[in-house]
């Protein structure tokens, strides 16, 4: 011991004094933590989407084990803290509220301070309803796109519920859906609020169908046109069977009709009416009958004829296409052929009659317009029984203008060829 620390004590021991003056004491008494030179602070701070969050339980982990309440300005602070690893948590956050990070690590280092901030969100709650006949549905793929972005399929226990999305506008859509169903939407905007739950319902039906067969004379009609009209339109054809088929309509009350068919096929029914439901297949057949052509000596008779203009290529023309032609037998031809004679013209027009099928293929002869040019006139139609019991027929006309000497096509003029007998 030295002499100078000896001195005061040995004073003390002399005077025999019942307590020493406390300033000699602590003179002698060590400092715990001179200058706060051994030990640490964490500071931090809590925000949502950048702003204070004030109120919120900030925990400091072993050895401390300390907790303290963010201020105003979302502050909070543990001081004098020994050095060494401590977890720092958010506990009780607020509704409404998702951090990414609820607990960081901290390394307190004497003489320093540590922080920890955590950022967080404002947040809501979206459900999604998609109802098949008012039931849950599942099996529906929904994607929610905005802030966030998330993909989920429903299920058939109830909403498809999703936590925690940023607040916000949002766009829900449906994606991929089991077949034979039929939404009302495929999609809605929806904004989410903080700590509330936006609702998106989307509302489905089963779809159904329609399933028949079109017979002719007791045989199966193929490549007949088949419509169908409602809620929705639709066309198809009948294949080899007779069979026509449509698929994924929703529910209502339709017209199902053969729009095209020959002259000289007549049906029970020329339109059905057909009620779908959801989830079912309505049936529509159709039974038709084809009249017998007439024969050669039905035929014979005056004519009411009709052109009706499709294509024009050129302004020559011919004059009557109104015009009252009278069918003869010519038994100079094999098969028999028919003759129209025009009022407008010396050259008639003939040509085959086949009264196994109704097919009338005719055309003038050539026959000089003006010099250098002459005209033909071709004939394709179908003769049959009209739902009168009148002999008419239906088909084209082609009127051909070409170059006398050449041969060459000059120009032609097509339409649409109507005819009836007259009583």
């Amino acid at each position: 011991m030295t002499r100078s620390a000896a001195v005061p004590g040995l004073i003390c021991a002399a005077l025999a004094l019942a307590a020493c003056d406390s300033k000699t004491r602590e003179f002698f008494e060590p400092i715990a933590d001179p200058g706060g030179l051994s030990t640490g602070d964490v500071t931090g701070i809590v925000t949502v989407d950048g702003v204070a969050l004030p109120g919120v339980r900030v925990e400091l982990g072993p050895p401390a084990d300390l907790d303290a309440m963010t201020d105003t300005q979302g502050r909070f602070s543990f001081e004098s803290l020994e050095p060494g690893s401590y977890p720092v948590a958010l506990a009780d956050i607020p509704p409404g509220v998702a951090c990414p990070e609820i607990a960081v690590s901290v390394m307190v280092v004497a003489g320093e301070v540590a922080t920890a901030e955590f950022g967080c969100a404002a947040v809501g709650g979206l459900q999604v309803n998609v109802l098949l006949n008012g039931l849950a549905l599942a099996g529906a793929e929904v994607s929610v796109d905005g802030a966030e972005s998330r993909q989920a399929t429903t299920l058939s226990s109830g909403p498809l519920g999703l936590a925690d999305l940023p607040v916000g506008s949002y766009t829900v859509s449906l994606g991929s859906l089991p077949s034979g169903i039929a939404c009302g939407s495929y999609s809605q905007q929806v904004m989410v609020q903080q700590a509330g739950m936006t609702t998106a319902t989307f509302d489905c039906t089963s779809l159904g169908g329609v399933a028949g067969t079109v017979r002719l004379d007791g045989t199966p009609y193929a490549a007949v046109d088949v419509d169908l009209d409602g809620a929705i339109a639709a066309d198809t054809t009948t294949d080899g069977g007779g069979s026509f088929s449509f698929s994924d309509v929703p529910a209502g009350t339709y017209s199902v009709s053969l729009p095209a068919l020959p002259a000289n096929v007549t049906c029970t029914d020329a339109t059905i009416q057909v009620q779908i439901l959801a989830g079912e297949i309505a049936s529509a057949d159709f039974d038709c009958v084809s009249a017998a052509p007439p024969s050669f000596d039905d035929l014979m008779g005056d004519y009411d004829v009709d052109y009706v203009p499709t294509l024009t290529t050129c302004e020559a023309s011919i004059v009557g296409f109104s015009v009252v032609g009278t069918a003869r037998p010519d038994s100079t031809v094999s098969p028999p052929g028919v003759d129209f004679s025009l009022p407008h013209t010396p050259h008639p027009i003939w040509g085959y009659y086949d009264s196994h099928t109704g097919i009338f293929v005719a055309d003038f002869m050539w026959h000089e317009d003006s010099p250098g040019v002459e005209w033909n006139e071709f004939w394709d139609v179908l003769v049959y029984v009209n739902r009168e019991g009148r002999i008419a027929f239906l088909g084209s006309a082609i009127v051909l203008f070409r170059d006398e000497t050449t041969g060459g096509e000059l120009c032609r003029r097509e339409y649409d060829l109507s005819g009836i007998k007259r009583p």
